[in-house]
């Protein structure tokens, strides 16, 4: 897999959705792109982006960014009073600590940590859900050492005990959905067909998790409800439901709607019937997996070991034959395994080809606009529109790229 910047542009007037189009089309134009040629598009949830590519693209080919709406799930659940208040304690403390980092690191050395361990406070930003929760587990990771600093000083007040039960509590609880937004905005291994699998492991995980605070249910439960809101609707998306399909480490082992999973495994048939569009080749990724000591994926490889036992299938079509064999290893780069199995599935490998390579998040456009911001600095702050686009563009090609 593999990514490129085609476009930075300066949008002058009022950012409507004809505006965000015509910009949209016009890209598109200049790099000779046609219409039929864009598999999908994917961006946040902003209305008058979605009104852009509803226009420009067509409603079928969007694509929600699915840490996008991650982060919305988790913050209607930090908004709740109860939760917030033992936070915000959280952030005065590590704001108010921010200025004695050298104190920190003495009392962590003298408590035999070496310099390479020593840890530092996180500052959690507003509109990044995960950095609240990484400012928590490190707040958490070095509460003795903060208590001692307080202690000596004035400080804010810390967090009771029992404030910290809950906090150590809220962060079991939204660990899963760290991991699955960090899971999903990989760029250079596949993520779309990630995202039906990571949902109904994330619900299972959230199922299992008994807390005894309150405070913690009813966050929990508005977590749930949220991911049903949300994404109640995700298996009726026929990027993420086909991408889920033509995934050989998952398969149809995740759907919960049975309907939902015939309608994709119908589409899926009659897509290789037609023989619509030929294949795009697609480099080799290195798949991500979860650190050891924690394991998101659970329930997927106690649902896989039972695929395994059932029987396979040796007649029917292209699809049924795919789908009666077992899934591979979790491990697996999907693009290898389909390699393998190119001759034995000829059609769906063009597919598979196709819609494994969108990714599940508008991350590339998110870190190309942090790029645009770094290159257009102080010191570079005359430097054209145009300019700034080529400058843009150079940057991300790689240097053999040059001489093409």
């Amino acid at each position: 897999m593999c990514m490129y910047y085609l476009a930075t542009r300066a949008l002058n007037e009022r950012h409507t959705a004809d505006y965000i189009s015509e910009n949209l089309l016009d890209i598109l134009k200049k790099w000779d792109i046609p219409l039929t040629k864009i598999r999908a598009a994917v961006t946040d949830n902003a209305s008058s982006m979605l009104a852009a590519i509803r226009m420009s693209l067509g409603e079928k080919k969007h694509l929600p960014c699915f840490a996008h709406t991650i982060n919305l799930v988790v913050e209607e659940a930090l908004k709740l009073s109860s939760v917030n208040s033992a936070i915000i304690k959280v952030r005065e403390i590590v704001n108010w600590i921010k200025n004695m980092s050298d104190k920190l690191r003495k009392i962590q050395m003298r408590n035999n940590v070496s310099e390479e361990s020593v840890l530092k406070l996180i500052e959690d930003i507003r509109t990044r859900w995960n950095s609240t929760f990484f400012m928590l587990e490190r707040f958490l990771k070095l509460r003795i050492v903060i208590s001692e600093i307080v202690i000596e000083s004035e400080a804010p007040n810390l967090p009771s005990a029992v404030e910290m039960e809950t906090l150590n509590e809220l962060t079991a609880v939204l660990k899963p959905f760290e991991y699955v937004t960090r899971e999903s905005s990989g760029q250079k291994y596949v993520t779309i067909s990630k995202i039906i699998p990571m949902l109904n492991c994330l619900t299972t995980k959230l199922n299992s998790i008994t807390p005894n605070s309150a405070i913690v249910k009813e966050c929990k439960d508005v977590l749930l409800r949220e991911l049903k809101r949300r994404y109640g609707m995700i298996e009726l998306n026929d990027h993420a439901a086909i991408a889920t399909l033509l995934d050989p480490r998952f398969k149809n082992l995740h759907f919960q709607d049975p309907s939902a999973c015939g309608r994709a495994i119908q589409k899926l048939r009659t897509m290789v019937v037609g023989q619509l569009s030929s294949p795009s080749e697609s480099e080799d990724d290195v798949s991500s997996i979860a650190p050891p000591e924690y394991d998101f994926w659970k329930h997927h490889k106690e649902l896989a070991h039972g695929h395994k036992k059932k029987k396979k299938s040796h007649q029917g079509d292209e699809v049924s034959l795919y789908l009666s064999n077992a899934v591979v290893s979790l491990k697996s780069n999907p693009f290898a395994e389909w390699d393998d199995m190119k001759f034995v599935f000829p059609c769906l490998y063009k597919y598979a080809q196709q819609y494994l390579i969108v990714v599940a998040t508008s991350v590339p456009s998110e870190c190309l606009f942090s790029k645009a911001g770094a290159t257009m600095s102080h010191t570079r702050n005359r430097l054209s529109p145009k300019y700034l686009e080529q400058v843009l563009f150079l940057g991300n090609l790689d240097f053999k790229e040059f001489f093409v």
